[in-house]
């Protein structure tokens, strides 16, 4: 099977371009022949060496992103052109297979595709939100474009949602239930590392007694990281031998050390910055929190769980389908005495609250394996369909 998949290019480093990148290898491994095409924007220069580093085939197009457009999906939906997209670009493919970061993200990818070769397209949503619940200015009529694209492909093409639950936002968005429409949960792998706990410790200046949590992300706002900032300042005076560890880098980077040093923390807090093996610092927490706004199906979490991690995680949809639906784990985004509460509760090892995060984790290995993953997606690329056609 020759497998082209088309990156919105999105960004450098999200969760999609992740995604293409541990279907590639997987695939890859399995004996297909894998191709992924990105924008030829510059900025995606190290995305593309990394898919080619795994053995893909990288196709570079003259692509304008949705969001290097002025007025957005707006522009699309009085007449914008997609580039570099024609059937010439497909036609060697049994499967094409887009990848969208949310349901404005690469829609005029999944519009042009969807007029070329319907049959042989899958779409890939990662967040399932209205526009205007993740801040987008005139989100209510940006997404018009979207819905007119989706409906005219509710019968003809693949869409394969990461959680039920944006499955069925999507339903309740645009009013339809797909023709070809499949849950297929994000997979991953337990943790590669290359340090021994201890010598992660040991260079960040951690001892073994101290108790450890941390998160690995972006440092955006989705991210929501200065609740967390605030709920471990809030246990700091009770389990003062506590240590937080950011793994990751972004916008927020600076905005989040003056906060902890405002509140008194800015001592005990580790932020990383990017790193190759992040593995590495998983391995020494003892509790992962993932406090987001929102979310697709993060692979985040999914890691830490398949790392055999106590987690806990804000209270959203896909948090709550990830954590099997366990309150004791789950918190509001918006309150920081929630988490705090959480956090000391797996300090002092409340019973019911490891109870549940062993229930999650066992759950997590049974449900959202890497093998599952990839099984389940070839097994949709391969779905036939019906006399539609």
């Amino acid at each position: 099977m020759k497998i082209l998949l088309v990156s919105s290019s999105s960004s450098g480093s999200g969760g999609g371009e992740l995604f293409f990148h541990k279907l590639a290898r997987c695939f890859l491994e399995r004996g297909q022949y894998v191709s992924i095409a990105y924008s030829d924007d510059n900025q995606f220069d190290g995305l593309a060496k990394q898919a080619s580093d795994l053995g893909c085939e990288v196709i570079r197009f003259p692509y304008i992103r949705v969001y290097d457009r002025r007025f957005r999906s707006l522009e699309l939906l009085f007449g914008g052109i997609t580039k570099g997209i024609s059937k010439k670009f497909v036609d060697s493919y049994d499967v094409v297979h887009v990848s969208q970061q949310n349901i404005e993200d690469g829609i005029d990818l999944v519009a042009a595709f969807g007029k070329i070769c319907p049959e042989r397209l899958v779409v890939t949503i990662h967040i399932v939100e209205r526009l205007q619940q993740l801040g987008q200015r005139l989100g209510y009529f940006r997404q018009i474009y979207s819905a007119r694209v989706y409906h005219h492909l509710q019968n003809k093409v693949k869409f394969a949602f990461v959680s039920a639950s944006a499955e069925q936002l999507f339903t309740e968005m645009f009013g339809t239930r797909l023709r070809y429409g499949r849950v297929i949960y994000n997979g991953a792998e337990n943790p590669s590392t290359s340090l021994t706990t201890a010598m992660v410790r040991e260079s960040l200046g951690i001892g073994t007694n101290v108790f450890v949590l941390g998160s690995l992300g972006r440092l955006e706002e989705q991210k929501n990281y200065k609740l967390l900032i605030r709920a471990f300042a809030e246990i700091s005076p009770v389990i003062n031998n506590s240590r937080l560890v950011l793994v990751g880098d972004g916008s927020q980077h600076n905005e989040l050390i003056e906060l902890a040093n405002t509140l008194g923390v800015g001592d005990r807090l580790t932020i990383t910055g990017w790193v190759s093996e992040p593995g590495n610092f998983l391995s020494i927490m003892d509790v992962f929190v993932l406090p987001s706004w929102f979310e697709g199906f993060p692979f985040a979490l999914v890691e830490a769980l398949m790392g055999d991690k106590i987690c806990l995680a804000s209270s959203i949809p896909p948090h709550a389908e990830c954590l099997s639906q366990e309150n004791t784990l789950l918190f509001n985004p918006e309150n920081s005495f929630e988490l705090a509460d959480a956090l000391k509760r797996v300090e002092s090892g409340d019973i019911n609250t490891l109870k549940s995060a062993k229930k999650v984790i066992n759950n997590a290995h049974a449900r959202f394996s890497m093998d599952g993953m990839i099984n389940g997606m070839i097994d949709f690329y391969q779905f036939e369909f019906d006399s539609i056609f």
